[in-house]
């Protein structure tokens, strides 16, 4: 999604410079097009960001009001220097190749409203990284890497954002800080290798056989549902302190038994979510006014839910309930929930 984004975003930029070098486009044409196409374009990024932290909500809901004003501030503050490119273009003397290098300086600094993006989404409590790419460094980004980890709070800048002397030519990244080997050998958390499907699909781990190959469908799924119900108690640990003893002892007996299932059948088990990716789903949820429901008596049919599977959100309206068992249409179709052994969350008042 970014890569498709940067390159459609250059290709707009270019073509604003050949039209303000042929004249087809005035100043004030091209200054008006460049702010359309630069915040239509960061909004794209930081979407892909919010993605990227696997926060459900930028892909359900997309971007919130906050972000929407921070992406429009930095369209108004990149404007300032697009003015002065432009009378530089238009200025013969200036060298051509100058000008090139300053459209392609435009179409890489999309790529720090992406990283604005993926910090947006991740919890607040998140420990972060600045990681140097294979590439020469200068000394502000050595800074930044040394100086890790960060808090989203006392994260300075992020790459490409214009803030360091490489300016957007930046080759580092801010990755969330799983453990300390980050930090010492600049290797990637696993779940950055994921792909899409893989992020948001509803089995929550990876089951693997001595041979590195998939494990059986029976063996994959019996392991699948315990790690489903580990993430649910661990999202419920989160957002339910009342029940804090009886969750955390539950979650204990399941992780028990996850691990005595995989000795026995000689298999290892990969999580595909972090806990950060776990909590953000379940902390969203609230900071949007969800509550979470616990039995049957807080539906009626008609109603819109929310379910939350991991990190994959299911939202619907409910077309009945029985007891605890509601059944919830969604796009996708229907879904039968048991609410008491469910994360589903209804609108608070």
């Amino acid at each position: 999604m970014i890569n498709k984004a940067m390159g459609n975003y250059q290709s707009a930029i270019d073509n604003l410079v050949g039209d303000l070098e042929s004249g087809r486009l005035s100043p004030e044409e091209a200054l008006s097009r460049f702010k359309v196409t630069a915040e239509n374009s960061y909004r794209v990024a930081y979407l892909a960001g919010g993605y990227r932290a696997g926060n459900p909500f930028y892909r359900d809901l997309g971007i919130t009001p906050e972000d929407t004003s921070q992406v429009g501030g930095a369209m108004n503050f990149e404007s300032g220097f697009w003015q002065d490119f432009q009378r530089d273009i238009k200025d013969k003397s200036y060298p051509r190749e100058r000008v090139e290098t300053r459209a392609k300086m435009y179409g890489d600094a999309i790529y720090s409203q992406y990283w604005n993006g993926y910090t947006a989404g991740l919890p607040d409590t998140t420990e972060l990284a600045w990681i140097m790419g294979d590439a020469e460094h200068c000394e502000d980004c050595e800074n930044m890497a040394a100086n890790s980890p960060y808090t989203k709070a006392s994260l300075p800048t992020v790459p490409r954002a214009g803030d360091t002397r490489c300016l957007s030519n930046c080759k580092c990244r801010i990755l969330e800080l799983v453990n300390e080997d980050i930090l010492t050998n600049k290797m990637l958390p696993p779940k950055v290798g994921m792909s899409r499907s893989e992020l948001y699909g509803m089995n929550p781990v990876e089951v693997l056989m001595s041979n590195g190959e998939a494990a059986s469908p029976d063996v994959t799924t019996m392991l699948a549902g315990i790690y489903a119900e580990i993430n649910r108690l661990r999202q419920l640990i989160e957002i339910d302190q009342g029940n804090l003893q009886m969750y955390v002892l539950a979650r204990k007996r399941a992780v028990e038994q996850a691990i005595g299932l995989a000795q026995v059948y000689n298999v290892t088990v990969i999580p595909k979510y972090a806990v950060s990716e776990l909590v953000g789903a379940v902390q969203g949820m609230i900071s949007h006014g969800w509550e979470l429901a616990r039995s049957g008596g807080a539906f009626q049919v008609g109603q819109m839910v929310r379910e939350v599977r991991s990190v994959f959100i299911n939202a619907g309206l409910v077309t009945s309930v029985t007891g605890d068992i509601i059944r919830v249409m969604t796009p996708r179709g229907e879904l039968v929930v048991n609410v008491p052994e469910s994360l589903v969350f209804v609108q608070g008042a």
